[in-house]
């Protein structure tokens, strides 16, 4: 079978999910399904090198609901051409919510990439250490959204 990006949401709920709310898995455990994915799950028509991307990313935001600190793990596609000559990007996000307090906004905003399959090992360890997961893996979240979309 083919996979597409526009799939991708649902195979991450098939795969890594299986109608467990992500609201109570925690966050560690919502990102190494990810990681996961990442490794495991190839998608077919994507530009290379860098079609296929994660972006770590972490900050307080208000997009009308009020401030909220946020923690994204985020997949970035990149496929091929199309009649237009343009390359579509899309996105599947997993995004963490949690209330704002001190301690989450004196660590700011901040971001990194995973570029490709051979940077995830160390990708990775370097989200497991980052002082953004040790101070919300307690937190209880607001909510979670993981959604695939068009950018």
């Amino acid at each position: 079978m083919t996979l597409a990006p526009d799939d991708s949401a649902r195979l991450f709920e098939q795969s890594h999910l299986a109608g467990s709310s992500k609201d109570a898995i925690p966050i560690g455990a919502l990102f190494e399904a990810v990681f996961s994915s990442y490794r495991q799950q190839r998608f077919a028509g994507l530009v290379e090198p860098e079609g296929d991307m994660l972006l770590f990313q972490y900050g307080v935001y208000d997009w009308g609901d009020g401030p909220a600190f946020e923690v994204d793990l985020t997949r970035q596609f990149i496929e091929d051409e199309r009649d237009d000559d343009e390359h579509v990007f899309s996105q599947l996000h997993l995004t963490c919510y949690y209330e704002v307090d001190g301690t989450l906004s004196a660590l700011g905003k901040g971001d990194r990439w995973c570029r490709d399959i051979s940077e995830l090992d160390q990708f990775t360890a370097w989200i497991e250490g980052h002082p953004v997961l040790a101070a919300v893996n307690s937190l209880p979240r607001l909510k979670t959204d993981l959604f695939w979309e068009l950018t």
